[in-house]
């Protein structure tokens, strides 16, 4: 009988050791996220290439030009159906519209009435960004879980 009392009394003692550290880990890996995030950012950006290109920009929009490189973004949100966190990183307002083509490729045509065009291969800039990042992303993350279990100790 003494066995199992110290038996449940063990395993009760383990679901709230697991349930004290859960929230730690919690409020350290929010903060982890945001490092996630601008670590993808910074690496988004040195994988697009600035173009040389001088645009001609219309007096009448007055909007000056935006480079992919100048307008990423990050984001770190939160699942409504399964409250798991995750970091978006995207394009702008005024570059967003445009990672789709240049990251994967697309057709150019020199006129409307051309029925065919040239193929304009991407250049892959999100997945050499993920590849570059993983390592630095997966020691924030370690560096975070570390700290969180230092603090329970």
């Amino acid at each position: 009988m003494r066995a199992s009392l110290e038996y449940q009394n063990a395993i009760q003692g383990l679901k709230q050791e697991v349930l004290t550290l859960r929230v730690l880990i919690d409020d350290e890996m929010e903060q982890a996220f945001f490092d996630v995030g601008a670590i993808l950012k910074l690496q988004v950006e040195n994988a697009l290439p600035r173009s040389e290109k001088k645009v001609d920009v219309r007096k009448s929009t007055r909007k000056k030009h935006i480079h992919l490189k100048d307008d990423v973004k990050y984001w770190v949100g939160k699942s409504k159906k399964t409250g798991n966190r995750y970091v978006s990183v995207y394009g702008g307002k005024d570059t967003g519209y445009k990672w789709g083509w240049v990251n994967d490729g697309h057709v150019f045509k020199k006129s409307r009435k051309q029925t065919t065009g040239d193929w304009i291969s991407g250049i892959h800039f999100l997945e050499k960004a993920m590849a570059r990042a993983q390592g630095m992303i997966e020691s924030t993350i370690d560096e975070y879980l570390e700290e969180a279990v230092r603090k329970d100790a």
